[in-house]
């Protein structure tokens, strides 16, 4: 990343320092697509900003992904801010050296303002003590927050956390019990099978990240278990559009056209139809052995709640009210239906095939190594800030808080539908969220940024 922000001081005629590196108008904190999104728009606006990251940029697509790594978007819905005819508008899937690739370009496009290996280890406002002593700013705009971090204390008059909501990796309680011989590690650090010790694998998660690395792990030759906590799934496709889309409609992403719906081209194409059949189903076909929720460890043995068949019938309960919601929404937005439905022919669960599981014996199974694809938990514990409910979880609207000036990126917009990804998925979504954003902080600073700005995709 060549362009750095600038430590020395930058006076005026009567000696007031007004912008040094750790006094900014707008400090984003997070170097990942939803920060650098707000860096563009920032860009755009002309507005004085830093981005300060803990890592590198863009270390989680660089380092925190597996090898065979594809997007759940069709390349039709990558789409970054001022790069929007960089990906093919088609229906085929980015791999991660793809994806790397894209982020690269984008980012040697635009030059945001950053600094790397910055993490940030409180934020708090200033009291009205602390604001009086400080000197007027540019445009009268006088720091209202103080930052502190690895590099030194950040005066800033707006701050965008672009952390996201999911930030921390989380592995269950239960893996304190597994005995040291049983290898582990989280999906963030998972590559490859030949990663893994000899023997069977158990996943622990069947999400998205779970079901392809039990796939994988399976047509690598390994016997594997995948262990099923509360599944929300989301059609492949609906009306011949990817399912994902629907699933940012309905969490309120709604600026993204309808796009490239599925032809019959596409189902000639293997890498497409092997990514529409990444599910549950596809698992079992292929020998993967689905069990419950695993509970601990206990006289050699994994323990596991014998709820599969429980949770599957609530996995399709909810796959059907979901449904129900698409239509509903396809009827109120007026997007219209598809002269004909394609028949996608993906697999269907056997149901007289499955079987309940309540242990898994280690030197019966042979199972060496356990992944948890566990997804992730809100880490703002730095935050020092009223904007949190008793629960942790933020009280926000669209991203912005109750504190004025204190914005947050990559969070849920529609808490109420309970969606499994209510905050949106795709680099498209990064891209709508920071504009929202930004869209506020130019209002609430009484427009004065958008006068003389070259303003590209703000509306």
């Amino acid at each position: 990343m060549e362009n750095r922000v600038d430590h020395t001081d930058h006076n005026t005629d009567d000696n007031t320092v007004y912008n040094t590196a750790h006094n900014v108008d707008v400090l984003v904190i997070g170097g990942g697509p939803s920060g650098l999104s707000s860096a563009y728009y920032l860009e755009q606006m002309g507005m004085d900003y830093c981005v300060i990251e803990r890592g590198t940029l863009l270390s989680t697509w660089r380092h925190e992904r597996w090898d065979s790594f594809t997007l759940v978007t069709p390349n039709w819905m990558t789409r970054l801010p001022g790069m929007e005819g960089a990906a093919p508008s088609d229906n085929q899937f980015m791999t991660l050296k793809e994806i790397n690739a894209l982020l690269t370009a984008w980012v040697e496009h635009f030059e945001p303002q950053v600094m790397e290996g910055v993490t940030a280890t409180r934020l708090r406002a200033l009291t009205e003590e602390e604001q009086a002593a400080m000197p007027v700013a540019p445009y009268d705009r006088p720091p209202r927050f103080v930052v502190e971090t690895t590099a030194g204390t950040f005066h800033a008059h707006d701050v965008i956390v672009a952390t996201g909501q999911y930030n921390q990796p989380f592995i269950p309680a239960a893996s304190k019990e597994f005995p040291a011989g049983v290898q582990q590690l989280h999906s963030v650090s998972y590559k490859n099978p030949d990663q893994l010790a000899e023997g069977g694998v158990l996943v622990v998660g069947g999400g998205r990240s779970g079901i392809q690395i039990a796939l994988e792990l399976r047509q690598a030759g390994r016997e594997v278990w995948l262990s099923l906590g509360t599944q929300r799934p989301i059609p492949d496709a609906y009306d011949n559009v990817n399912g994902v889309y629907w699933l940012n409609r309905l969490s309120g992403f709604a600026k993204l056209d309808r796009g490239v719906e599925y032809g019959p081209d596409d189902l000639e194409r293997l890498e497409i139809v092997e990514k529409l059949r990444q599910n549950l189903a596809t698992c079992q076909q292929q020998g993967v052995n689905l069990v419950g929720r695993l509970t601990g460890f206990r006289e050699g043995a994994l323990t596991v709640r014998p709820n599969l068949f429980e949770t599957l019938k609530d996995s399709e309960t909810y796959l059907q009210r979901f449904i129900a919601e698409i239509e509903s929404h396809i009827v109120s937005e007026g997007l219209g239906k598809p002269e004909k439905a394609l028949d996608l022919n993906l697999p269907r669960l056997s149901w007289g095939a499955l079987k309940e599981t309540e242990r898994l014996d280690l030197a019966e199974t042979g199972i060496a190594s356990v992944v948890w694809a566990t997804g992730f938990r809100p880490n703002y514990q730095w935050v020092d800030a009223p904007v949190f409910a008793d629960d942790g979880q933020l009280i926000h609207e669209a991203g912005k808080t109750s504190i004025d000036g204190l914005y947050f990126t990559g969070v849920e917009l529609n808490p109420g539908f309970g969606g499994p990804s209510p905050y949106g998925i795709g680099f498209y979504s990064f891209g709508e969220d920071a504009q929202r954003v930004v869209d506020q902080i130019c209002e609430d600073s009484g427009s004065m940024f958008w006068a003389d700005s070259e303003i590209e995709g703000l509306d």
